[in-house]
């Protein structure tokens, strides 16, 4: 019989050992049943969920799509292209910065289809003189 010393055990094992202590799977008559109960439904739990993911998420991608599809169209019922005065000549593209990520807005005016003038900050692109 051979004494076995503490440094013999192969990483592997030492791996497994640790894992089983820390997932409840060890055979430690001292540990609580609930303990087990606890590891068996959290890892039933991550197989449920990973196998209904794949069936769920491109059902909720379409309903967002469909939703936001059905959003648009009903929002493009009330949009109506009206002619606006730009009040302020708009500053040309290039001289705009690099990593502006919004579009410039300048003051216009405009007549309403339901005949009000109206006056509000419209996206501009490129360079727009006043009066136009």
């Amino acid at each position: 019989m051979s004494a076995r010393r503490a440094g013999s055990r192969s990483p592997a094992r030492r791996f497994v050992r640790i894992a089983a202590r820390r997932t409840a799977l060890d055979r430690n008559p001292l540990r609580p049943r609930i303990d087990r109960v606890r590891v068996w439904t959290g890892w039933l739990a991550v197989l449920v969920i990973a196998a209904v993911l794949p069936v769920v998420m491109p059902r909720v991608a379409d309903w967002a799509r469909q939703t936001g599809t059905r959003d648009a169209r009903t929002s493009a019922v009330h949009r109506h292209p009206v002619r606006a005065t730009v009040l302020r000549t708009a500053r040309p593209l290039a001289t705009m910065p690099t990593w502006t990520a919004a579009p410039e807005h300048s003051p216009a005016v405009w007549t309403a289809p339901d005949g009000r003038t109206r006056h509000a900050d419209i996206e501009v692109d490129g360079y727009v003189p006043a009066g136009h």
